[in-house]
């Protein structure tokens, strides 16, 4: 379950990224900052600056909080490179959101180009935190042991035994029993456990 969780967190982080890459984009291209929200905060600009300023400055609120969420669930998770990962996307996300509010003051092209870098900087961290989480799901289900190798109480013996836990046996696994027979697939069932053999 913390994979899992971990996993939706960093695929949420990686979509609102792009989405905030294009809004960027877009902001940059297409939509003039009002002069009135250069001394403004950042309440102000959500409030009273243009929609894509607004859904901006949203989106970068709720990346952070998610980068954040990351980290936690990482950390719980015990993957030191995981976690790393995520730190180090949460930091990028941090620099981008400063150096966003430093082009919404100034207009100067370096905090532009710093926040689109910095973007692709957690992008990158995400997928491999995303990458690591899947590889470390695989190695957990193929240690699982089998079905058919989970303990029970036998109602025989009152004791610990390893057998299916329903008829027909796995093909060449012994059944628990009073002479614990080689079962094969072709083999009739014995019509009673308390029958000596």
């Amino acid at each position: 379950m913390g994979l899992t969780g971990l996993r939706r967190v960093c695929l949420a982080a990686l979509i609102m990224l792009v989405v905030q890459y294009g809004l960027g984009m877009v902001l940059n291209l297409y939509v003039t900052v009002p002069a009135s929200d250069a001394h403004a905060g950042l309440m102000q600009e959500i409030a009273r600056g243009p929609v894509t300023l607004t859904l901006h400055a949203l989106l970068g609120l709720a990346l952070i909080v998610t980068a954040i969420a990351a980290v936690v669930r990482a950390v719980r998770a015990g993957d030191r490179l995981i976690a790393g990962l995520a730190a180090a996307g949460l930091t990028a996300i941090g620099g981008a959101f400063a150096s966003g509010e430093i082009f919404v003051r100034n207009g100067q092209n370096a905090a532009s180009l710093a926040m689109a870098l910095l973007t692709g900087v957690a992008l990158l961290c995400y997928i491999g935190a995303l990458t690591q989480v899947s590889s470390a799901g695989r190695r957990t289900v193929r240690t699982l042991p089998p079905a058919w190798a989970e303990p029970r109480e036998d109602a025989i013996h009152r004791g610990p035994a390893w057998a299916p836990p329903e008829w027909p046996a796995p093909p060449g696994r012994k059944v628990a029993g009073r002479d614990s027979r080689l079962i094969s697939p072709r083999s009739p069932a014995p019509d009673s456990w308390f029958t000596p053999q």
